[in-house]
């Protein structure tokens, strides 16, 4: 739409415009009573056309609106057909999208009318005035010496004079009836530069980690996604070299957001995050993000082969480092049972099982040069069996690291030296899995609730 309402419609404007001038200045030259009368009418050409696209601009932007919302829609349902066949949400989600189909032909009708009445307005007022150029001509012709006005016209003279007035509303035609691709084109343009002026991730950070992180000091912490509601305020604990956290609570108490903001996707509210005791603002994204390894509860795996999969966080590591990794992620077996082992092409969408591609992304945490693990229900979506194995690799991994584990499987978190309960936006209890227990506080309950 850009490129066709503004490159090209464009172009076409201003070579309309530029004709225009120079042959309203050959018209004048002519004939200056012939030119008035097309001088007089050409403002209402321009005003209705004005006038049109100012209300048709309108519907422009709603179609454009209603555009972005009905695809939104079709992609949502195609990534989540499985989704919407389980709950026999099929008629429902079609209605949905005839809904905003109807809504979006009702503003592609309007802004479709009012821009293609530009065009035949401007002809009618450029034809009429064509005739009455003619009509005065004729009479001056005739009469003109008697006219004592000091104008006199010949039949050639007029006939010359309407090839120019003919000239003059070929350019008007064509700038009318490309306003409708350069009002399309603005608008989409317009929704272009609003992702442009979108805010960018601002790295304000001057420093680089380059001692290893003896501590993480976090201090009187708060935040929420909206400020009028906030999400955990006060939050203080500290996170020592070769330590293992974990963090338990009910779900939406905020425990994932401590991560995010741990890895500065999000920035705190108030309070202070202390790496070494250098605030982390001051520290560059990149460098500090580089100390960490994650595992989510979301497994991604790119298009690719299983080995670039693995050394996605690793480039440099050899075939034998990758061949390691996996089989402490309990995965070598399962790469060697597909088609080509290592080479294979695999996807999001290539038929492995959630347990199939956590369990490549824990091998390619395995593989990172990093000094904090992140696991963030790393084990929710594999078997108990499995889920023991990897247990057991991820704590030799742990062995000389820091990690932050979250786990809604307490079993998980037991050898933990720090287990922190949040509820409510606030630590509730902290200690080891013995000294919670003999509290029979949030954690006893909920750790004994997992075993009835």
């Amino acid at each position: 739409n850009v490129s066709l309402g503004l490159i090209s419609g464009y172009k076409q404007f201003y070579q309309g415009i530029i004709t225009i001038i120079f042959t309203l200045g050959f018209m004048l030259w002519q004939n200056w009573l012939l030119a008035l009368i097309i001088i007089i009418f050409t403002p209402l050409c321009f005003l209705l056309s004005y006038l049109l696209s100012k209300k048709s601009h309108i519907y422009f932007k709603k179609q454009a609106y209603e555009t972005g919302k009905l695809g939104a829609q079709v992609l949502e349902d195609f990534e989540n057909l499985d989704v919407i066949k389980s709950f026999n949400y099929d008629i429902d989600s079609f209605e949905k999208f005839i809904s905003k189909n109807n809504l979006l032909y009702k503003a592609g009708q309007k802004s479709q009318f009012l821009s293609s009445l530009t065009n035949p307005v401007t002809r009618l007022i450029n034809n009429s005035t064509y005739a009455l150029v003619g009509i005065v001509g004729s009479i001056l012709v005739a009469f003109g010496s008697n006219l004592n006005i000091g104008i006199e016209l010949t039949v050639g003279g007029i006939t010359t004079f309407l090839q120019y007035a003919n000239q003059f509303a070929k350019p008007l035609n064509e700038i009318s009836s490309c306003l409708n691709e350069i009002q399309s084109g603005f608008v989409s343009l317009n929704r272009i530069i609003e992702v442009f002026n979108a805010k960018d991730d601002i790295d304000e950070g001057k420093l680089k980690i380059e001692e290893i992180i003896n501590y993480i000091d976090i201090k009187n912490l708060k935040f929420g996604y909206d400020n009028n509601k906030i999400l955990f305020k006060n939050i203080n604990f500290t996170v020592k070299n070769n330590q293992k956290i974990a963090i338990v609570g009910p779900t939406g108490c905020g425990k994932t957001t401590i991560i995010n903001l741990l890895l500065r996707f999000y920035d705190p509210n108030a309070g202070e995050i202390l790496i070494n005791n250098t605030n982390y603002l001051n520290i560059q994204k990149m460098s500090l993000r580089s100390k960490f390894g994650m595992v989510l509860q979301d497994s991604w795996i790119f298009h690719g082969t299983v080995l670039e999969n693995i050394k996605y966080g690793n480039p440099n590591a050899s075939f034998d480092d990758v061949v390691k990794a996996s089989k402490e992620a309990n995965c070598y077996d399962l790469i060697m049972r597909l088609p080509k082992g290592f080479e294979t092409v695999i996807s999001n969408d290539s038929g492995l099982s959630k347990g199939e591609k956590q369990l490549l992304c824990i091998a390619r945490v395995m593989l990172m040069p990093f000094e904090l693990l992140i696991l963030d229900e790393a084990t929710s979506n594999v078997d108990t069996r499995t889920e023991i194995n990897i247990g057991k690799a991820l704590d030799h991994l742990m062995k000389d690291k820091t990690s932050i584990v979250i786990a809604h499987r307490l079993s998980t978190i037991k050898s933990s030296d720090l287990i922190l309960v949040l509820n409510n936006g606030e630590i509730i209890e902290k200690g080891n899995h013995r000294d919670l227990m003999n509290l029979h506080g949030f954690y006893y309950n909920l750790f004994n609730s997992q075993y009835r």
